[in-house]
């Protein structure tokens, strides 16, 4: 009866949700009652007050999928068993039911995709204003590299359309939607901070650069003030990518236009460069 009191606090919750954030709301909701339902140890009398005490959200949880089509309601589940607190519950459900894996530790703990979109996150926090710090970047590295690795992991073997599935799972994990603000944050502090000690570039970075630098200019290539404001604006990056080359013999220079040749954004810079020399063939036309 125990036991039965219990399911009945839970089920209706992890059964019902809507959109990403509100279906882990309603996890993080399952995760906090059972975890009062296992201090409770069987008391009839506190899992009554536990239930009243959350009947009212509990309600909202349940409303979620009011209108909804199966097709609607297997997605929602789908989301549901993605919600980092989902996992969590299920490890505690099976310990109040005792079924609880003893054997089971930190080693072989099996990871969803929001799971990682919270260590990324846990990450990206630990090295926000620690981005010109070597030292501190790389303990980062080191602490997070065995979780990063099992990550990895989940699309070992996976086709390609479970590659997309999984990529589409993980951009409405809530805290996915949060390493993405920070990522954006992070990458204005980098180059309003930025200098000349800060990072050393390789030749595909600089490729990343120019490519950058030329979709600014497209479209501006008349306009000289622009023109100035983006030279200014890149002119920092450029010379540390010139001193790539600095001591360098013609041997390893050669291997180094080499290799930018096969970066991603070198082809793509060749294939914007043929653009922009066509609109300035028509621009000296028109004059």
């Amino acid at each position: 009866m125990k036991k039965l009191i219990l399911l009945l606090l839970v089920l209706p919750i992890l059964m019902n949700a809507q959109s990403q954030i509100e279906i882990c709301d309603c996890a993080d909701l399952v995760l906090a009652m059972m975890i009062e339902a296992k201090e409770a140890s069987g008391d009839t009398e506190k899992l009554e007050a536990i239930k009243k005490k959350y009947d009212i959200k509990m309600k909202k949880c349940e409303q979620l999928l009011e209108g909804k089509t199966d097709d609607e309601i297997k997605k929602n589940n789908d989301i549901l068993n993605n919600c980092l607190s989902t996992k969590k519950a299920e490890k505690l459900m099976q310990e109040m039911m005792g079924e609880s894996s003893e054997n089971e530790d930190e080693n072989n703990e099996l990871y969803t995709v929001c799971d990682c979109a919270d260590i990324m996150l846990a990450m990206m926090k630990e090295a926000k204003g620690n981005m010109n710090d070597q030292d501190k970047m790389e303990a980062i590295k080191k602490k997070y590299e065995a979780k990063i690795e099992k990550c990895e992991q989940l699309l070992e073997g996976k086709s390609d359309a479970e590659k997309k599935k999984n990529d589409d799972i993980i951009r409405n994990c809530l805290s996915a939607i949060e390493a993405e603000k920070l990522m954006k944050e992070m990458m204005g502090e980098s180059s309003e901070n930025e200098d000349e000690n800060y990072d050393i570039y390789t030749v595909c970075d600089c490729a990343d650069i120019m490519l950058a630098m030329m979709k600014e200019a497209k479209g501006n290539m008349t306009d000289k003030n622009k023109m100035e404001a983006i030279k200014k604006k890149y002119e920092a990056k450029i010379e540390k990518c010139e001193q790539l080359g600095d001591e360098k013999s013609e041997e390893e220079r050669t291997k180094m236009k080499k290799e930018m040749e096969n970066c991603p954004a070198a082809k793509e810079a060749e294939k914007l460069m043929k653009e922009m020399m066509g609109e300035a063939e028509s621009d000296a036309d028109r004059k």
